[in-house]
């Protein structure tokens, strides 16, 4: 028995095809001008639990999931491919998890940096060096004056809510997120 072999079937499919073929005859390149770079390398060096809780699920799912309901475009790219010339020249880089980063991602980073784009880093970027942990290094890489805590806590957020002395006056509404926190469409 042929289970497609139906005159309607058969037109539908000749029909999908067809807008196939068109679709790939069109500029499908990204409109996006943020990249979400992931690191691969760097989840080697996170000893947190796995699932939906850990340090990589939270910097890496967690990052995409808010960016995407956010309504900014974005390209996931691998932090390799950071100064490829085949990419997009993306006005903000998203470090997301560069715990460890080589000589090699150093050079394309400040690369970054001299052509003014904005790069935002989330926990511990550049914090593992061939020499170990390092507070210069992530001092070196961001700017950004670090302390690190070499015992084990637990990591949390707090949002700033409209009755915070941070965010008085600046008019934003709070309202509760899909996690149960309280987050603020004004300003963090």
């Amino acid at each position: 028995r042929r289970w497609y072999y139906d005159e309607d079937i058969l037109r539908a499919m000749k029909s999908m095809y067809e807008i196939a073929n068109e679709y790939l005859k069109t500029d499908n390149s990204s409109a996006s001008e943020v990249a979400l770079v992931c690191d691969f390398k760097s989840i080697t060096y996170s000893t947190y639990p796995s699932g939906n809780t850990s340090l990589e699920y939270i910097l890496l799912t967690g990052t995409a999931a808010e960016l995407s309901k956010s309504g900014i475009p974005f390209d996931s790219i691998i932090l390799n491919d950071v100064g490829n010339q085949n990419l997009p020249d993306y006005k903000v880089y998203l470090f997301a998890n560069s715990f460890y980063l080589t000589e090699r991602d150093h050079l394309a980073i400040d690369k970054l940096k001299a052509n003014g784009k904005v790069i935002i880093w989330l926990y511990a970027a550049g914090a593992i060096t061939e020499k170990g942990i390092s507070e210069k290094a992530i001092s070196d890489l961001t700017g950004i004056k670090t302390k690190i805590l070499m015992e084990k806590v637990k990591q949390t957020a707090e949002y700033a809510t409209n009755d915070s002395l941070l965010v008085a006056g600046l008019g934003g509404k709070s309202f509760p997120s899909s996690s149960g926190n309280i987050v603020t469409d004004g300003p963090l």
